[in-house]
């Protein structure tokens, strides 16, 4: 697959079929800009060759406003551990997240015609505060849960037959 892009992400670097054109372009669709506390847990799905995959991201803020320390939660076991303690104490509220279904999210692959997009979600309510298409998976730490290549092969095979 041969990508056209203006960034560089975490599997770009794997060569493949070349026949293949993937131009990510990103481009956000819906913003809302909230206020930072010092601590945040923050919730996301990203929408990858078909599936939907919710995470969560807690992050720690210095006084002014930019983030000192992050840690992503791809699955229910990563929140172990990793939350600070105080924030135990709402397990429930943000491990819902991780049994909510989100299958109506995932006509934006057909309508956007791309194979990745992220949504981040205020945990209240499920509003949308920010809906972006072909991100940076390195900004997420996906490979976290995805090798360069399996990412590369999975992304490339999803254009090839869902998107073409």
């Amino acid at each position: 697959m041969r990508i056209i892009s203006s960034f560089r992400d975490y599997y770009d670097s794997i060569n493949s079929d070349d026949a293949i054109i993937y131009t990510r372009e990103t481009a956000v669709h819906a913003h809302i800009d909230v206020g930072r506390a010092s601590l945040s847990i923050e919730h996301f799905i990203l929408g990858y060759c078909g599936s939907i995959i919710p995470f969560l991201i807690q992050r720690r803020y210095d006084r002014q406003g930019v983030v000192i320390k992050q840690d992503f939660c791809y699955q229910r076991s990563d929140f172990e551990g990793v939350f600070e303690e105080e924030i135990h104490l709402y397990f429930d509220a943000h491990d819902s997240h991780f049994q909510h279904d989100f299958s109506e999210h995932s006509n934006a692959f057909s309508e956007l015609e791309c194979p990745l997009f992220i949504k981040q979600f205020n945990h209240h309510d499920w509003s949308v505060l920010h809906f972006e298409s072909n991100p940076s998976l390195l900004d997420y730490n996906f490979a976290q849960i995805k090798d360069p290549y399996t990412a590369h092969i999975e992304i490339e095979t999803f254009i090839r037959d869902s998107l073409a």
